[in-house]
């Protein structure tokens, strides 16, 4: 398998779990983050969906290109099919990422399937925040989630003012 370039978003920023060899910021347009998909296991139960993110249409998005070298390509690809597909909630992309410096590479990236049972899109900003103030799940709550989240992208100089508004009403 050939060297490749993952853009993280959400968790993947702050817990990627693969090697890599070099990480840049970088932009991602045509899509932006949002909490929009229901998690049944990692951030809550199925009695109560926690949120987590994902890529939905319009806008741009910030985060993390990630650069996989030859050597380590199979095992972080395998890795991130079992971590991003085990459910048919995303789909998998290559899409361009512009990396600080202004270089364009082509990255994966993993998009919100809004046609999936999971997919959260009605969601108002209180409901959101509700959810996310509640919830918690198998690898932790939905609300240190998002704060991890809002966390690394602030240290990276690219804060999100969605996760941010959340936050506040926490």
């Amino acid at each position: 398998m050939d060297a490749f370039w993952v853009f993280g978003y959400g968790s993947l920023m702050w817990k990627p779990g693969f090697a890599y060899d070099s990480a840049q910021s970088c932009r991602l347009f045509g899509y932006h983050r949002r909490l929009c998909i229901y998690s049944r296991y990692y951030r809550g139960t199925p009695e109560k969906p926690g949120l987590v993110l994902g890529l939905a249409r319009g806008g741009s998005c910030f985060g993390m290109a990630y650069h996989v070298e030859q050597r380590n390509a199979r095992q972080a690809y395998d890795y991130l099919i079992a971590r991003e597909m085990n459910d048919g909630v995303y789909f998998k992309r290559k899409l361009p990422l512009h990396l600080h410096g202004g270089q364009k590479v082509s990255g994966l990236a993993f998009v919100a399937n809004p046609a999936h049972e999971c997919y959260a899109s009605t969601l108002s900003h209180e409901a959101v925040c509700a959810i996310v103030a509640a919830t918690q799940g198998a690898t932790g709550s939905t609300a240190d989630y998002v704060r991890n989240t809002a966390q690394h992208l602030r240290k990276l100089g690219m804060p999100d003012r969605r996760l941010e508004a959340i936050i506040r009403s926490l």
